[in-house]
């Protein structure tokens, strides 16, 4: 088990990485895209 080893779980990781982008999008450290635009492109690409 990853625990044994001194790992972090990948669960662990996940919430960590989340935290952290949060973090840097409240500080305003990183630029936000308008859902719209996300999932517009994204249907775009599915086609």
């Amino acid at each position: 088990m990853l625990v044994e080893f001194g790992l972090a779980l990948p669960d662990d990781a996940w919430a960590a990485e989340i935290e952290r982008q949060l973090a840097a999008a409240d500080r305003g450290d990183t630029p936000a895209t308008p859902a719209n635009d996300v999932f517009g492109r994204a249907r775009g690409r599915a086609r």
